[in-house]
């Protein structure tokens, strides 16, 4: 896959998280949200959340946290305890959160 300036993924493909993280940031306009979420999306890099993501912050929050919307930093923490799985509990947590704040405004 090609980007930028015949720039290519599979290279971002061999790195780790962190250095894939990095590399995609050196773009203009890419920051952190957007970079964990080209891995995840474009790589299926499903061992990564987005917990800048507010859907994810409010998800987490809700489900964890008595609804107090939680920090980037705290939804970070927290989900490293999810380890390899963290990505698809938060798809999840977002689906059910969704769902919930849908129902209730079905009443």
């Amino acid at each position: 896959m090609k980007i930028t300036n015949g720039y290519d993924l599979e290279k971002i493909r061999e790195m780790n998280n962190e250095e894939a993280i990095r590399e995609l940031m050196k773009f203009r306009g890419i920051g952190m949200w957007s970079a964990e979420l080209i891995l995840i999306t474009t790589l299926g890099r499903i061992d990564l959340c987005v917990p800048d993501d507010l859907g994810a912050r409010k998800a987490v929050s809700h489900f964890y946290f008595g609804g107090r919307l939680q920090s980037c930093n705290t939804v970070r923490k927290f989900t490293e305890r999810w380890g390899k799985f963290k990505g698809w509990i938060i798809y999840y947590l977002i689906c059910a959160y969704n769902r919930k704040i849908k129902n209730l405004g079905d009443r």
